[in-house]
């Protein structure tokens, strides 16, 4: 086994900020649309896709779009889930079967997609919701995206705008849908950019506003779109910022308002783009948060509801109220099935046990995620 499951970003069940954040606006919204639950595979004619190792999912701003990468395809589907495509058997997307998909993110609308490929790949962009994709690598200027450990992508709300990270490599990035693309430390200014072990990657709505983080390292901001950037664990008050695993990053619509995990430890958050940030578990009631390990988060569009997956087996939400979120048995059955991170990222690919597959329920957050190779619709409380 070369990779810990419940780590693959929280990619494992990440679904992008872009979309997801028009999606939770509040927390009765997500209660309201979450009371009952339904496994994609059940649903007649969607078979194939029980027992696929999904890596990473993506929704459109109505839900009604939706996208997932597993160890070799894509799949979309434009009906909110009831019925899917594995884009490969389309006459325009042939080149992305038995690719090892790691990450993938929508535009609002769910028409522009774009998704990486693990361990030596490429990066694929679709601007029909998946009925053709384009291998941006091939494309004239873009050799150097070809062959890379891509880990995070994200999207701005029109799907113009692109950021991708690179473990042991670069930052990315694109301002045209991914017809060209920009390693950030070739710009004037940014040679501490490069060969950093990026691991999660967050973009504001209109993509100017870029937060990414380091495994083992720093937060790291950007207000033009990825021009230039500020080490914010540098800056005066920020100190216990260095040094974290950083596993994933949520961004309000504006950027202004941040939240970002670390396995291992705490919950973090910023309301001024990243200049000053504050351990929730030093605030008087979340005591119950230090020390986790942390894999994924989300944000609503103005950052004031958060939701959070921890390796306990728990996902916690702020703004809870009582009786409004139910807690899910199958985080609870998950909970001692959890393997601890690595001390260091990898992205290789390893045949997980069905123990490792049910521990991935700790890295899924907001209205879908995977428990034991099925999509499945679920929730559970955050408060503790």
């Amino acid at each position: 086994m070369t990779r810990h499951r419940g780590r693959l970003k929280t990619i494992a069940c990440s679904i992008m900020f872009a979309l997801f954040a028009s999606l939770m606006v509040t927390p009765l919204a997500l209660a309201d649309t979450s009371t009952s639950w339904t496994a994609v595979s059940t649903i007649p004619g969607n078979s194939a896709m029980a027992g696929q190792v999904w890596r990473s999912m993506a929704y459109s701003a109505d839900g009604s779009h939706l996208a997932a990468v597993e160890g070799g395809d894509i799949w979309t589907s434009t009906d909110g889930g009831t019925s899917w495509v594995e884009n490969s058997t389309l006459s325009g997307s042939l080149g992305t079967g038995g690719q090892y998909w790691i990450s993938i993110a929508s535009s609002a609308d769910g028409s522009h997609l774009a998704a990486v490929v693990a361990n030596g790949g490429d990066i694929w962009t679709s601007n029909n919701g998946g009925i053709s994709w384009t291998d941006d690598s091939l494309l004239s200027g873009n050799s150097g995206t070809a062959g890379q450990s891509w880990v995070s992508i994200t999207s701005s709300a029109d799907g113009s705008h692109l950021a991708a990270v690179v473990v042991g490599g670069d930052i990315w990035t694109s301002t045209n849908g991914g017809t060209s693309w920009t390693a950030v430390s070739t710009i004037p200014g940014n040679s501490a950019i490069a060969s950093q072990q990026w691991y999660a990657i967050t973009s504001s709505a209109d993509g100017s506003h870029l937060t990414a983080g380091v495994f083992n390292g720093h937060i790291w901001t950007s207000t033009n779109g990825g021009t230039s950037w500020t080490d914010d664990s540098l800056l005066s008050g920020n100190s216990g910022t260095a040094g974290r695993i950083w596993t994933s990053i949520a961004s309000s619509a504006d950027g202004s308002h941040l939240a970002a995990v670390a396995s291992g430890g705490d919950i973090w958050t910023s309301t001024n783009g990243g200049t000053s940030w504050v351990n929730n578990s030093t605030l008087s009631g979340n005591s119950g948060t230090a020390g986790r390990n942390w894999f994924s988060i989300a944000s609503s569009a103005d950052g004031s509801h958060l939701a959070a997956g921890d390796a306990g087996g728990d996902i916690w939400i702020t703004g809870y109220e009582p009786g409004s979120v139910a807690t899910s048995s199958a985080s609870s059955s998950a909970a001692s099935n959890v393997s601890l991170p690595p001390s260091s990222p990898d992205t290789g690919y390893g045949t997980p046990s069905s123990s490792e597959l049910l521990g991935e329920v700790s890295g899924c957050i907001a209205l879908l995620c995977i428990i034991s190779g099925v999509i499945l619709r679920f929730h559970s409380s955050w408060s503790s």
